[in-house]
């Protein structure tokens, strides 16, 4: 039995042998705290739950667009958000772990003020004419797999549409590059992208590079970032890039609060990508009035871009361990 297998040798096994090499690590460097990112994860899942058995002090740094779904696991613990945004739908979620959840703004981000490379070095590292516009295409991953590791057809053939009308629109723009990043989950599959592009009207505009690439130095050359509704977002915004969210297969994608801001433009369906991406392109009005609502928006969803997040969750980090 497939379901039977999957629960002995996928999930009893590996989790009899990662709570056992969790207990020797807990046991040998007694940390002060544990900070972590990932609750999906069955090894970090294992070390949280013997943490809480040993009452050792836990602190969540947010990530992406990490919503309280996301956060309520009992509202044990510490909590670093990245903005007071998400510290407000914590706290309905988790209103006796208000003094808990401290805005530090978000790591990752530090290095947008750190890193002095121009656009015109990434561009000539990358082999990218100055004079010409970038559109870069952030793709993203589906949920692709049920309990016995079988693909999912209809999230596939979904996943394929979405792709195509993404790469049949932005095939229409002449003139520029068309950089294109694969998610670095295995779902977002790399063939796919190749049979795309192969098939295009003019495949030689499009540059496809590994999922592993850097996102934030190619969002550093684009002109406009073409993505789903995904943590790319907060990175471009961050970095103050025009952005078109092609969320052709999620309802009411106008009731996300940046799209009703003006943050971003939304693609509700793929006749929507062309004109969205072009728009930005050729009005210099339009992209600064979006640059305008991003710099509103920044302050309460992504608090401060100043290089400094990181000394903020170690000092957290000092004050939980001194306070245990």
């Amino acid at each position: 039995n497939p379901i039977v297998r999957y629960f002995l040798f996928g999930l009893f096994c590996p989790l009899s042998r990662l709570m056992a090499l969790g207990e020797a690590v807990l046991e040998r460097e007694r940390p002060g705290v544990i900070a972590y990112t990932d609750t999906y994860n069955m090894g970090v899942r294992c070390l949280l739950s013997l943490a809480k058995h040993k009452g050792i002090p836990l602190l969540r740094i947010q990530y992406g667009w990490t919503f309280p779904k996301d956060y309520v696991d009992g509202g044990e613990g510490h909590f670093a958000v990245t903005g007071n945004y998400f510290k407000e739908l914590l706290i309905k979620e988790l209103p006796h772990a208000q003094e808990r959840i401290v805005v530090t703004g978000q790591p990752r981000y530090d290095r947008i003020v750190s890193d002095d490379v121009s656009p015109a070095e990434l561009k000539k590292r990358f082999g990218i004419d100055l004079g010409k516009k970038v559109v870069l295409f952030a793709s993203t991953h589906f949920y692709d797999f049920d309990l016995t590791e079988s693909v999912d057809p209809a999230g596939l053939q979904q996943h394929y549409e979405w792709l195509r009308s993404i790469y049949t629109e932005l095939d229409k723009i002449d003139d520029v590059y068309i950089l294109v990043k694969p998610h670095p989950k295995p779902s977002d599959r790399i063939d796919l992208h190749e049979q795309m592009i192969s098939s295009m009207r003019a495949p030689g505009k499009f540059r496809l590079f590994p999922a592993a690439s850097d996102i934030i130095d190619l969002i550093r050359i684009c002109d406009v970032l073409v993505t789903f509704g995904s943590t790319t977002l907060m990175e471009a915004m961050a970095l103050q890039k025009p952005i078109v969210t092609a969320n052709l297969y999620t309802e009411s994608v106008e009731a996300l609060p940046y799209v009703q801001q003006g943050v971003v433009m939304a693609a509700a369906k793929k006749e929507d990508i062309f004109p969205a991406v072009t728009a930005i392109l050729n009005d210099r009005g339009l992209q600064e009035k979006m640059r305008e609502n991003q710099k509103k928006f920044i302050g309460h969803w992504l608090y401060k871009i100043d290089g400094k997040a990181s000394t903020r969750v170690v000092e957290l980090m000092e004050r939980i361990c001194a306070r245990a």
